[in-house]
């Protein structure tokens, strides 16, 4: 009996830590994270809380580092990320900031909610533009709630799924915790959101975005090969100095029939190299003091999920 009682009194301790300490301590940890002034107390403050934290469903309100303004909700790993730490793949983000200029056209593939599609908005200025293609119409609406809410007025939003060829595809949903995770790659236990139209980046693009490209990037969770089939204009038509970056995974790949390596012949085909842009995802590399890595040249097969920079520039190090 005394068992029972003391593993009683822990569910209910437990329940009220989630339901009434919580929701105080997730605001709070994000402020001391993000704005306290002395950055060496915060790697350990994070690392007592965060298993407590870590799961929590938090709807918020927050900006972003570079004062975009986002909603969501914390239980999604991206939109955590963007709460706590006003930042999501702090590699990946540097490299577009190094990349953009006022006046270029950047095009978002799997654009998500917009992290990516409000910074190179930022970057390109009211000379640029950003075409931003997102497949589910549920996530989609979420992207265009945060270009009217940050009155950005240079996005093009697409609603369509980036394939090599026109047509309708089934689109499954991400597990709760990855809304990025969406894909038209799914199985037998996948989640249907629907059928979508899809349309090659020929298609999408107008030929003068096509002809002031400078920056792709490409999150297709495994449709990436369908992707760069579609891209062939951009290499014959577009700007010499144009960059991709494709969040490949070999796994995927390999359940529709094709390789990573097969990726990196079409683009070696046209005149890019290929490099290595390393994500850490753990929360310790998001706290300060944070280092930043670049582009890596790759000299061998890829055989892991990786995102992976081409580029017509022939250097080690991008």
């Amino acid at each position: 009996m005394l068992g029972l009682g003391i593993r009683a009194m822990n569910e209910i301790l437990k329940r009220f830590l989630k339901t009434r300490v919580r929701p105080i301590m997730v605001p709070f940890v994000k402020a001391y994270i993000r704005y306290f002034p002395i950055d060496a107390s915060k790697r350990p403050v994070w690392k007592l809380l965060a298993p407590f934290l870590e799961f929590a469903s938090h709807e918020f309100a927050a900006s972003t580092f570079f004062q975009a303004y986002m909603t969501g909700n914390t239980h999604d790993i991206i939109d955590r990320y963007i709460y706590y730490f006003g930042v999501w793949e702090p590699n990946l983000t540097a490299f577009i900031g190094r990349r953009l200029a006022p006046g270029d056209v950047f095009v978002d593939i799997g654009a998500n909610t917009g992290y990516y599609t409000l910074w190179g908005a930022r970057l390109v200025g009211a000379e640029g533009s950003v075409i931003a293609v997102e497949a589910s119409p549920t996530i989609f609406q979420i992207l265009n709630n945060h270009l009217v809410q940050n009155g950005v007025t240079n996005v093009r939003a697409v609603n369509v799924a980036a394939s090599n060829r026109p047509g309708k595809v089934r689109l499954y949903r991400g597990p709760e915790w990855n809304r990025g995770g969406s894909t038209i790659i799914g199985d037998d236990l996948s989640l249907l959101e629907g059928e979508v139209p899809a349309l090659p980046l020929q298609t999408i693009l107008q030929p003068e975005e096509v002809r002031r490209t400078r920056f792709v990037k490409i999150d297709v969770e495994g449709a990436e090969w369908l992707v760069a089939e579609g891209m062939a204009p951009l290499f014959a038509y577009g700007r010499k100095d144009l960059e991709v970056v494709i969040e490949v995974s070999p796994k995927c790949l390999a359940a529709v029939g094709h390789s990573a390596n097969e990726i990196v012949d079409l683009f070696d085909a046209a005149g890019f190299h290929t490099y290595e842009l390393s994500n850490d995802y753990s929360f310790e590399s998001y706290l300060p003091p944070r280092t930043v890595s670049s582009p890596i040249r790759v000299r061998g097969p890829i055989h892991k999920q990786t995102d992976i920079v081409f580029s017509r520039i022939d250097a080690e190090e991008l």
